[in-house]
């Protein structure tokens, strides 16, 4: 998976709060998520997410992080759009 898809997900982590949601609402499984999760902190050298048994939340890096992501997820999103 390349990087644009591992901020889409990253992006609807934060947005959904869980992992488990995450993956529910964009058909993975939460190991399949975590592990790109994981693949894009290796990829960015930061910390994205605070994980706890409750569900994630950002971290400060991570925050900024979702900013961009968000963005780049509603451009797609847009593009997308006029496509269909």
């Amino acid at each position: 998976m390349d990087i644009s898809a591992q901020m889409l997900i990253f992006a609807t982590v934060v947005e959904r709060g869980s992992i488990s949601a995450a993956a529910r609402t964009i058909g993975q499984t939460p190991s399949a998520v975590s592990k790109q999760i994981g693949l894009l902190e290796d990829q960015v050298h930061y910390r994205l997410l605070n994980r706890t048994r409750t569900g994630v939340s950002p971290t400060q890096e991570g925050q900024e992080f979702y900013e961009k992501c968000k963005a780049m997820a509603e451009k797609f999103r847009e593009a997308e759009a006029l496509i269909l």
